[in-house]
């Protein structure tokens, strides 16, 4: 009897641990981070800050950092991961850009930065900033990955050579963005929660309805693997945009998950459709390409923005498909509510 009861503490004990070590880990806030305006000889400016103009809309601009420790995960095929290890340190940063309370509508969309070519892109806004703007979106965009980071490090000023999501280098193949993606959209509050004394704010009292996860091409990806690995884990996002990449997605879960795909992003796709389910749609959009007219004028401007160029001085500096892919997401939105799909 001594035995089994011994060998059941054991098991207890193991779970429990298991447990503790599963739970998405705590993270700090730190900021808004001081910053001049982009193109300052300072160098010390938000980095993909916007050329949408905000101010003169009621919207302000802020780059918070984040800090804390993160897990590793196992990524099974279309299954709920396992904790590797935990205790991984990292220190990124995020870009929040918020309305007044009057104009506020609820939702916040929180994009996975993409860093195809380097540095940070935040191209979902580039394609919806506008429509965001209009209609009292808030939005933060997350550097979950160290090739962003590690681009916009020689362009910045020493603030930014401090970030690491890496653990000092311990990590490898960014195997600590999906925890730091979870602690993004955790730090956000919903209605009827409320920012810890002493802790940071990121939306100023903003009160999230609605928590809606995006990402684009290599983002799109990095979202499939979280959404089927770690998220079920805790499901911090009400929603996920999926838009122009990623892999077979699992749907067992309660978030809404929209799927958006260009005719040349299925080129390799069509063959292995993945069926509409309660949780999961996808659209395919005819005619149209995976990096499109207004994607290359978008980039123009963040890259002029960054230079202290004007932005009227623009120039189109590749040929681009012109068929247009903006992703229309008055038409999305109302597909994330619990009630839809």
């Amino acid at each position: 009897m001594r035995k089994n009861s011994t060998a059941f503490l054991l098991l207890l004990g193991s779970l429990l641990i298991q447990e503790s070590i599963a739970a998405i880990p705590d993270a700090v806030i730190v900021g808004p981070v001081e910053a001049d305006p982009p193109g300052h000889p300072s160098k010390n400016s938000i980095y993909a800050a916007s050329a949408i103009e905000l101010r003169a809309n009621g919207y302000i601009e802020e780059e918070y950092f984040i800090e804390g420790t993160a897990n590793q995960y196992t990524n099974p095929d279309l299954e709920t991961g396992a904790v590797i290890d935990s205790g991984h340190r990292y220190l990124t940063r995020l870009i929040v850009r918020r309305p007044q309370a009057e104009d506020f509508n609820g939702i916040v969309i929180v994009e996975w930065i993409n860093v195809t070519g380097g540095p940070d892109k935040d191209i979902d806004w580039w394609y919806s900033g506008a429509h965001f703007v209009r209609n009292g979106y808030a939005y933060v965009a997350v550097s979950a990955q160290q090739l962003g980071i590690d681009t916009i490090k020689g362009m910045e000023s020493a603030k930014i050579r401090s970030l690491d999501t890496t653990h000092d280098g311990l990590v490898g193949g960014d195997g600590l963005s999906y925890d730091i993606f979870s602690a993004v959209g955790r730090a956000i509050n919903r209605v009827g929660q409320s920012t810890p004394a002493g802790g940071i704010d990121i939306l100023d009292g903003l009160k999230a309805e609605l928590i809606i996860a995006t990402g684009h091409s290599q983002s799109a990806s990095r979202l499939a693997i979280y959404l089927n690995n770690v998220h079920p884990l805790e499901l911090i996002y009400d929603g996920v945009m999926v838009h122009g990449g990623g892999g077979r997605i699992r749907d067992d879960q309660e978030t809404k998950i929209f799927k958006i795909m260009a005719e040349t992003d299925m080129a390799r796709r069509a063959a292995t459709p993945q069926p509409n389910s309660d949780t999961f749609m996808q659209w395919e959009v005819a005619g149209t390409s995976h990096a499109d007219y207004d994607f290359e004028i978008e980039y123009s401007k963040l890259r002029l923005l960054r230079d202290g160029l004007p932005i009227s001085k623009q120039r189109r500096e590749t040929l681009v498909v012109r068929f247009r892919l903006i992703v229309e997401f008055h038409f999305v939105i109302p597909l994330m509510l619990p009630s839809s799909i």
